[in-house]
């Protein structure tokens, strides 16, 4: 953990030093209906990433914080059918939550749709807090979504990390950059702090990208994660896993630094 810190406590430093964004900026690029790219890495990479990026993005600061604690109670069926269609590869796919971004006190109900053609498309609705039954905000969100049924749904994992969220200069890019990741389902809980993951929003890809240059040249390549399927099976033994295991496999090798 002291290692960890150590990285964290550089990785402040240099955040502190570049140019900030605030929410109202960063509404400008919204992106709701984007290309994602992710990618994940150890921490240990993380500042050489910021050293490279640091003059090319700006970086969101709410509360006078640039690293903001995110709080999420994904929604699933009993039978985690949401899962196990991003298990099996299956397009047109669902993921459902309450997020709440604890510095600016803002919770949302949201419903991410992945079509198959590699689309991510997000509506959400404002709420109190987050809520361990469905409420009217969100009840009236997922009416509008025929295929789900609500009745369906059961609190099924909760998420807990910090985020820094970045925008290029050119306010066509949205990065997300999450760290201290850690899970919690019933009585079972999971962490993974030397983890690193990375999510690139854009209208359309975009290979001259600067942040996915610099991942290149630290020999990190696009490498597609789910927070939420990673939380699940690392809670829940008796998951269906047979796709994930080479990555959870990388995923240990990350957390234990096992080369």
């Amino acid at each position: 953990m002291v290692y960890v810190q150590s990285h964290l406590s550089k990785l402040d430093l240099i955040l502190e030093g570049m140019e900030g964004i605030n929410l109202g900026g960063l509404d400008q690029i919204s992106l709701l209906n984007r290309v994602d790219t992710k990618a994940y890495f150890s921490i240990e990479k993380l500042i050489n990433l910021f050293e490279s990026i640091q003059e090319d993005y700006f970086v969101l600061e709410v509360a006078g914080t640039r690293r903001s604690f995110y709080k999420s109670l994904y929604y699933d069926t009993l039978k985690h059918d949401f899962y196990l269609k991003h298990h099996n590869q299956k397009g047109n796919r669902y993921k459902i939550r309450y997020r709440k971004y604890v510095e600016s006190n803002l919770s949302f109900f949201e419903v991410k749709f992945k079509n198959n053609k590699g689309r991510t498309i997000k509506k959400r609705v404002k709420v109190s807090e987050i809520e361990k039954s469905l409420g009217k905000q969100a009840l009236e969100l997922l009416d509008t979504y025929p295929s789900l049924s609500s009745v369906d749904l059961h609190p099924s994992l909760w998420v807990y990390f910090k985020r820094i969220t970045l925008a290029n200069k050119e306010l066509t890019e949205r990065v997300t950059i999450d760290t201290e990741l850690n899970f919690v389902k019933d009585q079972s809980s999971a962490s993974y702090h030397n983890l690193i993951i990375v999510e690139i929003k854009q209208n359309s890809f975009d290979k001259n990208s600067k942040i996915l240059k610099t991942l290149k040249d630290l020999g990190v390549s696009p490498n597609k994660i789910s927070k939420y399927c990673v939380g699940q099976i690392s809670c829940d033994a008796n998951l269906k896993r047979n796709r994930f295991k080479a990555k959870i496999k990388n995923l240990n090798k990350i957390q234990y630094g096992i080369s």
